[in-house]
């Protein structure tokens, strides 16, 4: 991987990947990449502002057909409602009320894939404490509704990991396959962003999400927890 701030055209893009004797396909899939970002196919530490690794996320989520992902410390980007986003993104203090806004929009926009007829197929692992994080009264109900009308969606999964289960301190990830069979890791950290394609470390994070499904509460538990009344206000963790 090319660490720092670089920017490279589609053609420069495809040079590169034909002296390294890539298929065809991955050529092919390389240069649509980087021509759907504003400085090409780059690599940087989140801005202050709207990440520039959002083209990155658009094309690997409306390409892929499945999303495995595990959130420890937030509710899964592609399900919070515009309240929660702009609540949360005020929480940092950090942030306009502009850039606040754009990114709530952002994320809305991504979530147009969970719409689509022939979307990816979604399991969401997400951590316990994730629930018991306070949002305002009326914020807190709309989420609620919100993931009411997105657990009939067949094609979402989600597992709750509880509190007390002994389960590996990863970072927040997500995998990516596509009709290909491609996959793609995204990690994400609290000031950037990795994106992993290479073989021993999408065994390193498959092996992690096979200790959290081995965790994780069964469907219907995961379910029950997720839309209970006082999701969102700070309660007792569930049993493991």
């Amino acid at each position: 991987m090319i660490n720092g701030h670089i920017a490279a055209t589609r053609l420069d893009v495809g040079k590169f990947l034909l002296a390294a004797n890539a298929s065809t396909h991955e050529i092919g899939r390389l240069s649509t990449l980087a021509g759907l970002s504003p400085r090409a196919h780059s690599v940087q530490a989140h801005p202050a502002d709207v990440p520039d690794m959002l083209p990155t996320l658009r094309f690997l989520e409306t390409t892929a057909v499945s999303i495995t992902s595990y959130d420890p410390h937030q509710l899964p980007l592609l399900l919070q409602t515009t309240d929660c986003t702009e609540t949360m993104l005020r929480g940092t203090e950090l942030l306009t009320d502009e850039t606040v806004t754009e990114g709530a929009a952002a994320r809305q926009e991504r979530q147009s894939v969970l719409c689509a007829d022939t979307g990816p197929v979604m399991t969401s692992y997400i951590g316990e404490h994730v629930l018991n994080q306070p949002l305002p009264g009326r914020v807190a109900a709309g989420q609620r509704r919100h993931l009411h009308t997105m657990v009939q969606r067949l094609r979402w999964h989600v597992r709750i990991i509880p509190a007390t289960a002994p389960v590996t301190a990863w970072p927040g990830f997500a995998l990516f396959q596509d009709d290909h069979g491609n996959e793609v890791i995204t990690v994400r950290t609290p000031t950037a962003q990795l994106v992993l394609d290479d073989p021993g470390n999408l065994a390193t994070y498959r092996q992690a999400i096979a200790q959290l499904a081995a965790a994780a509460l069964p469907d219907t538990e995961s379910t029950a927890r997720l839309l209970a009344p006082d999701t969102f206000n700070r309660v007792a963790p569930c049993r493991s």
